[in-house]
C-alpha cells in the first residue's frame, strides 16, 4: 500500500518513478560488508561516530548528502546534426493551465505494471528506450566528478552510459517507481562492475534528496508523466547545485494522433477500442493533460521558466525504434507503458487490437519481416536560475 494518497500519474508510457518508499541499493563492493566513509559518505552519526558506518549486504538508508568531487560544468545544449532546435528561451506567456491527476489507485496500478514486467522490460527484440537514453545523455554531457540523477531510471538506459561519463569519481543515483526495475538495475550494475552507481525506489514527485546535490537531473519518458510534472518539475531546481542543468525527453505531441506513439500507429487504434478504458485514460483525457503545456515548445518553454530554470533548449529529433518483427513489437508494447492499455481491455478486444497492430505493421516491415520507425522525440535541456 502506497503511503501517500491522493495523485495519481496519467500516462501510458514509461510511467515509473513515483512511489513513497526510501531504501537505496549501493553497488560499491560485492563483499558482505562496505566501509561507506571510503567511498565518500558522510559518517551516519554526523558527530564523528563511525561505528555504524560498515554496513551489511550493501544496502542503506539514504538520507545525506552524498560527498562527491566537482567538476567544471560544462555547455548545457549541443546541437544535433540531425535535430531541429525549436526555442533557445523565447515565446510569449502562455495562460494555460496544466493540469494534475487525482486517483491514487492509478498510481497503484501503474507501480504494479511495471514491476511485474521489470524481468522483460525493454528486452523483447525492440530497441527504443535504450537508444533514446543514450542520446539524452550525449546531449546533456555528463562529465568526470559530476553527480547525476535519474529519474524513472528503469533497466538503466540512462543510468549506465551516464555512470560511464562521470567516472569512479562521480556518481549517478537512479531512482524508479517498481521495486523490480531497481532490482533489475542493481543486477546489471553488479555485472558491469561499477561502483559510482546507487539505486532508490522513491516518489519522484516529492524526492528525499538534498537541496543543491546534484549537477544534473535525468529523465527520459519519465519526469513529464508525474502527476504533477510541474510542481516535480520546481522541486528538481532545488536540488541542484549552482549552475545544475536538467534534460529530459517527451514524445512529441501532435493533434490528431495518437499520444505516446509514432503516427504512423494512429489509424491502427480504432476510438472504438479506448471506450473501453477508464476515462482518465482516453485519448482526449490524455490530450487534455499533456498537450496543454508539451505540444507548443513556447508552452514548455514558459513553464520551465516558472519552475526555475533558464537558458531552456526544445530539440526534436528522431530516434529509430526498431523490433525484428510485428509480433515481436506487440508483444514489447505489454512491458513498457502501453502495458496498462492492454490490461484494461476485455479479452475479445485485445486479439482484436493484436491483429490490427501486426497487420498494419507487417505492411511497413522490410523484406525480412524487420520494422523500423523514427520516433520523434522532445529533448528539453535547461540550467537552474540560482
Amino acid at each position: 500500500m502506497l503511503q501517500r494518497a491522493g495523485v495519481q500519474v496519467l500516462e501510458v508510457n514509461e510511467l515509473r518513478d513515483i512511489v513513497g518508499f526510501s531504501r537505496v541499493v549501493c553497488l560499491h563492493h560485492a563483499a558482505d560488508q562496505i566501509d561507506l566513509r571510503a567511498h565518500g559518505f558522510p559518517s551516519r552519526t554526523g558527530n564523528g561516530d563511525t561505528s555504524g558506518d560498515r554496513v551489511n549486504n550493501c544496502c542503506f538508508p539514504l538520507r545525506r548528502h552524498t560527498s562527491v568531487s566537482g567538476a567544471p560544468r560544462t555547455a548545457l545544449h549541443r546541437p544535433s546534426s540531425t535535430g531541429r532546435t525549436l526555442v533557445s528561451g523565447e515565446g510569449p506567456e502562455s495562460q494555460r493551465q496544466e493540469p494534475t491527476v487525482q486517483d491514487s489507485s492509478y498510481k497503484e496500478q501503474v507501480t504494479q505494471a511495471f514491476d511485474q514486467s521489470s524481468s522483460t522490460y525493454d528486452r523483447l527484440g525492440v530497441e527504443f528506450f535504450t537508444p533514446m537514453g543514450r542520446r539524452l545523455v550525449e546531449i546533456s554531457e555528463p562529465v568526470t566528478g559530476e553527480r547525476v540523477l535519474d529519474i524513472g531510471c528503469g533497466r538503466g538506459a540512462c543510468l549506465f552510459p551516464a555512470a560511464e561519463k562521470v567516472g569512479p569519481q562521480g556518481r549517478v543515483h537512479g531512482i524508479d517507481i517498481a521495486p523490480g526495475m531497481i532490482e533489475e538495475a542493481r543486477k546489471e550494475a553488479a555485472e558491469r562492475g561499477l561502483r559510482n552507481i546507487a539505486l532508490d525506489v522513491m516518489d519522484a514527485e516529492t524526492p528525499e534528496l538534498p537541496a543543491r546535490s546534484f549537477d544534473l537531473v535525468m529523465g527520459s519518458y519519465s519526469v513529464i508523466f508525474l502527476p504533477d510534472a510541474v510542481g516535480a518539475l520546481a522541486r528538481y531546481a532545488g536540488i541542484l547545485d549552482h549552475g545544475g542543468r536538467i534534460a529530459f525527453t517527451s514524445p512529441v505531441f501532435r493533434a490528431g494522433t495518437f499520444p505516446f506513439l509514432p503516427p504512423e500507429f494512429t489509424p491502427l487504434i480504432p476510438q472504438a477500442l479506448l471506450e473501453h478504458l477508464p476515462e482518465q485514460w482516453r485519448p482526449e483525457a490524455l490530450v487534455r493533460r499533456f498537450n496543454s503545456w508539451l505540444e507548443r515548445a513556447e508552452d514548455l518553454v514558459r513553464t520551465l521558466e516558472r519552475c526555475g530554470y533558464t537558458s531552456v533548449a526544445v530539440t526534436d529529433e528522431p530516434v529509430r525504434m526498431t523490433a525484428l518483427s510485428s509480433e515481436a513489437w506487440v508483444d514489447w508494447s505489454h512491458t513498457q507503458g502501453m502495458r496498462l492499455l492492454w490490461q484494461n481491455l476485455p479479452q475479445a478486444q485485445r486479439t482484436e487490437l493484436r491483429a490490427r497492430l501486426v497487420e498494419g505493421l507487417d505492411k511497413l516491415s522490410d523484406a525480412t519481416g524487420a520494422l523500423a520507425i523514427d520516433v520523434p522525440v522532445r529533448f528539453v535541456t535547461a540550467r537552474v536560475a540560482h
